[in-house]
C-alpha cells in the first residue's frame, strides 16, 4: 500500500510541474506577442506649434504657409 501512495504522489507531482511549466510558457508567449504589437506601431513625425511650442503629431496638426499649429485657436494669431 505505501508503494502505491508513493507512485500516486509522484505522478501528481510530475503532473503539477508540467502544468506550471505550460502556464509560464504561455505567459511568456503572451508577453512577447504584446511587445511585438507595440514595436510594430509606425513612428509618427512630431511638429512644433508656432504659437505655443507644443509638439503634436503631424497628422493632427494644422498647417498654413509651412507653419504648424496645434489648434484652430492658434492658427490666426500667428498672422
Amino acid at each position: 500500500m505505501p508503494g502505491l501512495v508513493r507512485v500516486i504522489l509522484l505522478a501528481l507531482l510530475i503532473w503539477l510541474i508540467i502544468r506550471l511549466y505550460q502556464r509560464f510558457k504561455a505567459l511568456g508567449q503572451q508577453r512577447r506577442s504584446a511587445s511585438k504589437k507595440q514595436s510594430a506601431r509606425p513612428i509618427e513625425n512630431m511638429v512644433r506649434c508656432e504659437q505655443c511650442g507644443t509638439h503634436v503629431p503631424e497628422k493632427e496638426a494644422l498647417e498654413q504657409d509651412g507653419h504648424y499649429y496645434c489648434s484652430r485657436a492658434h492658427l490666426p494669431r500667428h498672422r
